[in-house]
């Protein structure tokens, strides 16, 4: 496990070895408080199509690309995801290429930290075109940001309807079918 990691971060197998054993301060149960801090985090729900887009870009830097060209930033509802992709985008504009231990580098929070890595841990499992793949993956965060404005939209115009306003209402459904038709 901990040779793989080295490999994903570009480090040493040493250097993660000494940054683990530095990082690991063992409490009463025995237990690092490193790794139970990090279990104790509320874990924040990703969707699988962020984890995968997330995924495939840190493994394969074509990928950074084509998700910006294809989606906003704004269609990632996980703040973790949407930070290290912005960051991704960020390290992608300035020419750099945003490997995951410059990613990790970034970032102070261990939950973002604990993300990376876990998507590295997790190898390159994608059975199948990963092009389609990524396809996937975008054609599903956009229908779910779709659906996510419709009902936000709904959400206003019954509010508006409530208040008695017919104009807001109006506008809001020229909008809410303007969404509709695309």
């Amino acid at each position: 496990y901990l040779k793989k990691l080295a490999y994903e971060l570009a480090v040493s197998p040493e250097a993660l070895t000494a940054e683990l054993k530095r990082s690991r301060m063992v409490n009463g149960d025995g237990v690092s408080s490193l790794a139970a801090s990090v279990a104790q985090l509320p874990q924040e729900v990703i969707r699988p199509a962020e984890r995968d887009i997330l995924r495939l870009m840190l493994q394969e830097q074509e990928f950074v690309n084509l998700t910006k060209e294809e989606i906003p930033l704004e269609s990632f509802l996980s703040q973790q995801v949407k930070d290290i992709v912005a960051q991704i985008f960020f390290l992608s504009e300035q020419g750099e290429t945003p490997t995951p231990a410059r990613l990790m580098n970034y970032f102070d929070d261990p939950k973002i930290r604990h993300l990376i890595t876990s998507l590295l841990a997790v190898g390159d499992d994608f059975l199948g075109d990963k092009k389609k793949i990524h396809r996937d993956c975008v054609l599903r965060l956009r229908q779910e940001r779709q659906k996510l404005l419709r009902q936000d939209l709904r959400r206003r115009m019954e509010a508006a309807r409530h208040q008695g306003d017919h104009d807001k209402v109006k506008e809001l459904a020229h909008e809410f079918n303007q969404l509709i038709k695309g």
